[in-house]
C-alpha cells in the first residue's frame, strides 16, 4: 500500500479547491488534502505556534488571501528553518506581473503558476504542476 501523501491548498476560492481537490484524487488516490481558507491559518498550520507543525509534501498557494497574503506567508515560511525548504507552489488567479513574480521567487517561491482562465486548461494546470512536484522532484535529504 503507498503511504498518503499530504498536499496543502491555502485558497479562499471554493470552486479552484474542488477543481484542485477533484483532481488530485483522480491523479493521485493517496494524496491526502487539506484546505485553509486564509493565510494566518495556514501558518499557523504549518510553523506549530504552540502545537505540532503539521508538513506536507507540497503547498499550492494562492497569492490574495484573506488576513494574510500570500506573499507574506511565503515569506513567514521561508524564514523558519522547518519550512525553509517545503516544496511551495503560487498557484493564482493575479493575472503575473513581473514585480509580483520576482518577489514570489525572491521570497523562495518554487514555482509560480498563473491559473489559467479555462477550466479544461485549468485542470490541466494543476495536473502538471502536482504530477512533477510529487512524482519527479527529489527534496533535499531524499
Amino acid at each position: 500500500m503507498d503511504e498518503p501523501i499530504d498536499v496543502l491548498v491555502v485558497e479562499d476560492d471554493p470552486y479552484d479547491v474542488e477543481i484542485i481537490g477533484r483532481q488530485l484524487a483522480a491523479d493521485f488516490p493517496h494524496a491526502r488534502v487539506k484546505w485553509i481558507d486564509d493565510g494566518e491559518r495556514a501558518l499557523r498550520f504549518l510553523l506549530g505556534f504552540g502545537e505540532p507543525a503539521q508538513l506536507p509534501k507540497l503547498v499550492l498557494l494562492d497569492l490574495h488571501l484573506p488576513r494574510m497574503d500570500g506573499l507574506e506567508v511565503l515569506e513567514r515560511l521561508r524564514a523558519d528553518r522547518l519550512t525553509k525548504y517545503l516544496p511551495v507552489v503560487v498557484l493564482t488567479g493575479t493575472l503575473p506581473d513581473a514585480a509580483r513574480t520576482r518577489r514570489a521567487y525572491a521570497l523562495g517561491a518554487n514555482s509560480y503558476v498563473a491559473k489559467p482562465s479555462s477550466q479544461d486548461e485549468y485542470i490541466k494546470s494543476v495536473r502538471s504542476v502536482v504530477a512533477y512536484w510529487l512524482q519527479q522532484n527529489v527534496p533535499p535529504g531524499e
